[in-house]
């Protein structure tokens, strides 16, 4: 992973050589959490979901999106012979379009909008006992699919030329239509539909570049 971070650095730096004003059309950026480069229990130091892209219409107005996406599968053994199984999978998947106004300095550039976030989320257990299968869906309740509406609040600050840091928070609603667990296509537990207002962050801190 530290490879990973001297490539990309690397990148931005080769960016920044071409031109040493933070203007341009595109930019894209994603999040790091500064605490993995000295705890490893801090997590992962890049996250996804995480990546963002604009386009600026004017010099100080932009249209975002953010792509929000993570899969993982998990596979647990209960017998020697690896016939008996639990296997786990989880996925998410958000689209969040926008829109940012600016106020911008040499360097600092401050700016205020709004995003339209939607999303669904999924997960399921298999579970393979003495060759019979059995599936479960929606254990935990989580799965949704959901609308929102956000208000951003964030920054960037030009380190180097194109290249900027910052950090971005996002109070706001999200209504979630939630999915019926079920096992075996049986419904166990049927959904319903809630509305939760939260302010988030970005996970750390935000580096970025400008083209």
């Amino acid at each position: 992973m530290r490879k990973i971070l001297l490539l990309i650095t690397a990148a931005f730096l080769s960016f920044s050589l071409n031109a040493q004003e933070p203007t341009g059309k595109v930019s894209l950026d994603f999040n790091f959490d500064p605490a993995s480069f000295f705890d490893a229990a801090a997590g992962a130091m890049f996250h996804m979901p995480g990546i963002k892209a604009r386009y600026f219409l004017q010099p100080e107005l932009a249209a975002r999106v953010g792509i929000y996406a993570g899969f993982d599968s998990s596979k647990d053994f209960q017998d020697l012979d690896g016939e008996d199984y639990q296997k786990s999978t989880n996925a998410y998947f958000t689209l969040s379009p926008g829109i940012e106004k600016h106020f911008a300095s040499e360097k600092f550039s401050a700016y205020v909008g709004a995003e339209l976030p939607i999303g669904i989320s999924s997960s399921s257990i298999k579970v393979v006992d003495n060759d019979e299968e059995t599936v479960f869906k929606n254990v935990d309740g989580d799965d949704h699919l959901g609308i929102g509406l956000h208000a951003v609040l964030g920054f960037d600050y030009y380190i180097f030329g194109k290249v900027y840091i910052g950090a971005e928070f996002n109070p706001g609603l999200e209504l979630r239509k939630i999915k019926d667990s079920k096992t075996d296509d049986d419904v166990t537990n049927v959904g319903g539909t809630e509305i939760d207002f939260s302010i988030a962050s970005s996970s750390g801190i935000k580096i970025g570049v400008r083209f």
